[in-house]
């Protein structure tokens, strides 16, 4: 039987980490499923699919989504690099080299915020987000933007 990545029941059992809607799983090492989720997102995981697959099965990076399990719609992809960012080289531990909303938003909408950094504080502690100089390919370090904005969200609301 072949598995269907693209099935919500795949992606809830893959899960790691859930929150409300959201879901937030590895993506496979599937070419096609990577395609599509770059095609969702507007961003290049639809034109470099091969390259990303192959840097996911050599183990140099891991991309997560981020994922509306009430629509199945990707809202968030995050890259952790292992042993070198797609755009920053190698890394000497586990990194978040990216954080991108649609069409390569950073920080991502607002909206998914909680559940983001929900994730990245409980799944992600062991992981380097924030000063790591890794660069990406508008030269952002994309966990510094992303808890600037985390930071900036709380402080409106405590003031208000």
């Amino acid at each position: 039987m072949e598995i269907d990545y693209h099935d919500i029941e795949y992606k809830i059992k893959n899960a790691i980490f859930e929150d409300g809607d959201y879901i937030f799983y590895p993506l496979p090492h599937d070419e096609e499923f990577i395609r599509l989720e770059g095609v969702n997102m507007n961003h290049c995981l639809a034109y470099a699919q091969k390259d990303y697959c192959n840097r996911m099965k050599a183990g140099e990076i891991i991309v997560y989504s981020m994922t509306d399990k009430i629509l199945n719609l990707p809202v968030v992809d995050i890259e952790l690099a292992i042993t070198r960012s797609s755009y920053g080289g190698p890394v000497v531990e586990p990194t978040v080299s990216q954080i991108r909303g649609e069409a390569n938003e950073l920080p991502p909408n607002d909206v998914f915020m909680p559940s983001l950094m929900k994730f990245l504080q409980n799944y992600g502690k062991t992981w380097n987000i924030e000063s790591h100089g890794v660069k990406n390919f508008d030269y952002q370090c994309d966990g510094d933007v992303v808890l600037a904005r985390w930071k900036e969200m709380n402080k409106t609301q405590s003031s208000s």
